[in-house]
């Protein structure tokens, strides 16, 4: 059973008189996959910004979490401390998350990199320099990172921008299973991922939202025509 965890309404950022985000509305529902598109510069990363309180302005219109969320962040700048080793770059988190989680860490940390699929190469290498990593699994480590934090809402900030098709597959598998126990906003360039993954679908234009519709009404039935125009690469990525 679906039910809404984030609610936008005519949202903005305000700085210096001048409206940098405006007009967005979305409510983000369970078990839901959000994209967010649009050209660079079209105010995505500032968007991401402003949800995770990292902005400079005025926020305007309305941000309501339903019952207590906690937002989380993968993002492609990142990256993790190669001259840490595995355990330690995920131990970083528990400074965060306190003392209760410490008790817990190891089983805490077997259960994560089972969940992105690097426990059974690495479970006996956790204290190994990150640096042995591949890109990939360095994203999936960061990936695992911040599920120790155990997010509702987990943004994605274009995580598989340079990742081959197959390792796209892997991680789009394991994005699926974890839409049971939270839900995405993901900030993505890649249009047929976007197809493939979203229940909705955000498009912004220099800091406006343009339309937010349900993934097949986006892709099918756009209303607006800027939206027709990006679809159809009339509007370059």
């Amino acid at each position: 059973m679906k039910f809404p965890r984030l609610v936008l309404s005519n949202y903005g950022l305000k700085r210096d008189n001048k409206f940098l985000l405006q007009n967005i509305s979305f409510t983000l529902q369970s078990v839901e996959v959000l994209s967010v598109i649009g050209s660079e510069g079209a105010g995505k990363g500032l968007f991401v910004k402003s949800l995770l309180g990292l902005h400079k302005g005025t926020v305007v219109g309305s941000l309501e979490t339903v019952g207590s969320q906690r937002f989380g962040l993968v993002s492609k700048d990142y990256s993790c401390v190669e001259e840490f080793s595995l355990f330690q770059n995920l131990s970083l988190v528990s400074r965060l998350a306190g003392v209760e989680m410490q008790a817990h860490l190891a089983e805490e940390v077997e259960g994560v990199l089972k969940t992105v699929e690097l426990w059974s190469k690495y479970k006996n290498g956790l204290h190994q320099k990150a640096a042995i990593l591949n890109d990939f699994e360095k994203t999936l480590l960061n990936l695992a990172r911040t599920l120790l934090l155990k997010p509702t809402i987990l943004i994605l900030d274009q995580p598989t921008l340079k990742l081959d098709p197959l390792q796209k597959a892997q991680f789009e598998s394991i994005i699926e299973k974890l839409k049971n126990s939270m839900s995405f906003i993901w900030i993505n360039h890649d249009l047929e991922q976007v197809a493939r993954m979203s229940d909705q679908v955000l498009f912004l234009k220099n800091g406006n939202m343009i339309e937010c519709a349900s993934c097949e009404t986006f892709f099918t039935l756009p209303v607006r025509e800027d939206s027709e125009n990006f679809i159809s690469g009339r509007i370059h990525v």
